[in-house]
């Protein structure tokens, strides 16, 4: 890993710098409300509307990958009504359509900004997920060309990911970016990341300028970035005990407390869209009649608090309120741990700002700790 500085002034110039690189898109926070934002596209319209002090936006950056809606294929039809083409090419028939090979969907770069150490987390999850055991073509198709240059934060009253172990990165970015005073410190943690300092050095000094825009760090800089890791561990106010997780919910499996919990929720699916590790879909196909109009398989987020996902040719095996909301926190704190050795939670606190009736997954556990078995 290699450690760089640049003046906090010079942080537009340098992200109008990447932007304007061939075949690069960028995408950053932008302001959409009081206190809400969003990841979008920039264009030089927006550009000023970057947001560098948002903590949280509303949907992670699993959008741009793991996408609300996503064309698996799509087929046209000829006037015989038979297969005409597909996203990937001629074929004779219906049944000739196949599931493409690996692919890389996005032809040019994106360059996303501003994600913290929670989502950068999530992703790395999501990267597992959908790569080990089958490698997901339009997962890993859509990320392919994806650059991270992260941003350091401190957490608020919602964010829990220190508890969950997620308040840090070590990798999983480009380039990453901490607040120490009148500059960045920059970590740069790729290839691609090295070589964008070298190309805005050279840019830099094209044009004339006496210093690099990336400097060498010193002694003092090392020790602000130090202090700033200090200060963020303390600023911490909430709190969950992550220890024991999938022990105690299978002792505490049969509980009560699922049934009071799942009166409370509302299953209406906001905690699961903007989880930045929440993964479930539906896939189902659109048919339009009518020559030259496309047929098209269509992937979409899908969420376990729905009624029908876990429904069968004539079975549902969570049609209960209280198992559809037992299930999510199983899934998330047990089953993820015997599979993949860990929780799927990075403590980020989107499920808390976006719940309607106040739901807290840190009291959640605080309240089932304290919980009887019955």
């Amino acid at each position: 890993m290699h450690f760089v500085k640049f003046r906090k002034e010079n942080l537009f110039p340098f992200l109008e710098a990447v932007s304007s690189f061939p075949d690069t898109e960028l995408a950053a926070p932008v302001k959409k409300g009081i206190k809400s934002y969003s990841y979008d596209y920039i264009t030089r319209k927006n550009f000023g509307n970057i947001s560098v002090s948002s903590l949280r936006t509303i949907l992670p950056i699993k959008k741009f990958f793991l996408k609300p809606i996503e064309v698996m294929f799509e087929e046209s039809k000829n006037e015989n009504g038979r297969g005409g083409k597909t996203s990937g090419g001629p074929v004779a028939d219906y049944n000739d359509i196949k599931e493409p090979e690996y692919f890389c969907g996005i032809k040019r770069d994106l360059v996303i900004f501003g994600p913290h150490q929670c989502d950068i987390n999530g992703k790395l999850i999501l990267d597992e997920v959908f790569g080990r055991n089958y490698r997901d073509p339009y997962y890993f198709g859509d990320s392919c060309n994806v650059r991270i240059i992260g941003m350091n934060c401190m957490p608020d009253d919602k964010c829990f990911c220190k508890s969950m172990g997620t308040d840090s990165a070590v990798t999983g970015f480009d380039l990453f970016l901490t607040d120490i005073g009148d500059y960045y410190f920059v970590s740069a943690d790729t290839y691609y990341g090295e070589k964008l300092i070298e190309k805005i050095n050279s840019l830099y000094s094209a044009e004339g300028a006496s210093l690099p825009f990336f400097e060498n760090i010193g002694s003092r800089d090392r020790s602000k970035y130090l202090e700033f890791i200090e200060k963020k561990d303390r600023s911490f106010t909430l709190e969950m005990n992550a220890k024991e997780l999938p022990f105690m919910l299978e002792i505490k499996k049969d509980s009560d407390f699922w049934d009071e919990l799942g009166r409370r929720c509302l299953l209406c699916g906001n905690c699961t869209n903007v989880c930045p590790t929440c993964q479930c879909f539906n896939i189902f196909d659109r048919v339009s009649f009518g020559e030259g109009k496309a047929n098209k398989r269509l992937r979409t987020y899908d969420s376990c608090f729905y009624k029908d996902h876990a429904r069968t040719a004539d079975f549902n095996f969570r049609k209960e309120r209280k198992d559809r909301v037992k299930n999510r926190y199983f899934h998330k704190h047990n089953g993820f741990y015997h599979m993949y050795g860990k929780s799927s939670c990075v403590g980020c606190g989107r499920c808390i700002e976006s719940c309607p009736t106040g739901i807290n997954i840190v009291k959640v556990f605080a309240d089932l700790w304290e919980y009887g078995i019955a």
